[in-house]
């Protein structure tokens, strides 16, 4: 089954703006040398729905024709190119998303209470921890070199998909329900319609209406 035009026109629109977005969370990262709590927020206001949006339009590019015949007919890999001792792995950028169980849902209405502050206890951290700070630009990075090089991340996804149709299991790389980082006011009007799209399409691509098969 060949990508709709529409499909192939949200590819077109959204792989710009999906650039746009990174280099605005890289700009906002680079505005302080540590983060607010604030900051942080307007940080993964934008990263969850970026990332969101950048997994749905790998899978849309990994059925492709010409991904998937890169994939059967690609060389043996260049173990050259891999990290050597001592020295970090660029991060990788994560393909499937995590699945919301009811054990996360009651962990996260437990987390919901009052913010009352006391006089007999010390004031919150208004900064955000090195960690946190470390774990946002890592998962920048790997964003970053999706959005530089999507065919590459592409085929990951590709190997992916035939990976994981061959083993009993989950078979597909998004969670049930809405996409992350979807909003009733988004910070983003643009990537969070071009999230809705490709959210329908990645669904359609991966699930096709009866009568039609999905593309290997």
């Amino acid at each position: 089954m060949a990508l709709q035009p529409a499909a192939r026109l949200c590819l077109k629109q959204a792989l710009p703006h999906l650039a746009v977005v990174v280099a605005m969370i890289r700009a906002l990262i680079s505005s302080e040398e540590t983060l607010s709590p604030g900051l942080r927020r307007r940080i993964v206001a934008l990263l969850r729905p970026a990332e969101a949006l950048a997994r749905r339009l790998l899978i849309l590019l990994a059925k492709q024709p010409a991904i998937r015949a890169a994939r059967q007919g690609r060389p043996l890999p260049d173990w050259s190119c891999l990290p050597k001792p001592g020295r970090k792995a660029a991060p990788s950028f994560r393909l499937s998303e995590p699945l919301v169980t009811f054990a996360v849902l009651l962990q996260r209405q437990k987390a919901k209470g009052p913010n009352l502050l006391h006089w007999h206890r010390p004031a919150p951290n208004t900064f955000v921890k090195t960690d946190q700070q470390d774990r946002l630009l890592k998962r920048l990075a790997a964003l970053e070199a999706v959005s530089s090089n999507p065919q590459r991340a592409a085929r990951r996804m590709a190997r992916w998909l035939v990976r994981h149709a061959r083993q009993p299991g989950r078979t597909s790389p998004l969670r049930i329900g809405y996409p992350p980082g979807l909003s009733d006011r988004p910070p983003d009007a643009r990537l969070d319609c071009l999230l809705r799209d490709a959210q329908m399409f990645a669904r359609s691509a991966l699930d096709p209406p009866p009568g039609e098969t999905a593309c290997p």
